[in-house]
Order: C-alpha cells, then structure tokens, then sequence
C-alpha cells in the first residue's frame, strides 16, 4: 500500500498543474513521511526472510514457497 502511495504521490507531484491544488503541500508532507520509513521497513522484512532461508536447505524452502 505505501508504495502504491509514494508512487501515486510521486505522478501527482510531477503534473505541472498540481501547485494549484490546495492539498499538494499535505500530499508532498506524507510521501516525504513515507518514503522516510518503508524502504528500510521492505529491507528488514527481506533479512529476516533471509534467516529464515539460512536455517532450511534452499530446495525445500523453495518447495514449501512454491506450494504456498
């Protein structure tokens, strides 16, 4: 859901019309928030699946993945 936001903020902030809509200073203080905070969220999912992948042989993980 962030980054469906960031990027839709992003289109929304690349339209040349978009300084006259009121709510663009609030659209460009929560896309500042979030690309603040989930690209390090998405890096510490991504470790610890990685521990998780560590501890299994790499074959049955990729089973049990696939199966899911």
């Amino acid at each position: 859901v962030l980054v469906v936001f960031g990027h839709a903020a992003q289109g929304i902030q690349s339209n040349m019309n978009v300084l006259d809509y009121p709510g663009y200073l609030s659209v460009s203080f929560i896309k500042n928030i979030v690309y603040s905070f989930h690209m390090p969220a998405f890096f510490l999912a991504s470790g610890l699946l990685f521990n998780n992948l560590r501890r299994k042989l790499f074959k049955a993980y990729l089973i049990q993945k696939v199966k899911k």
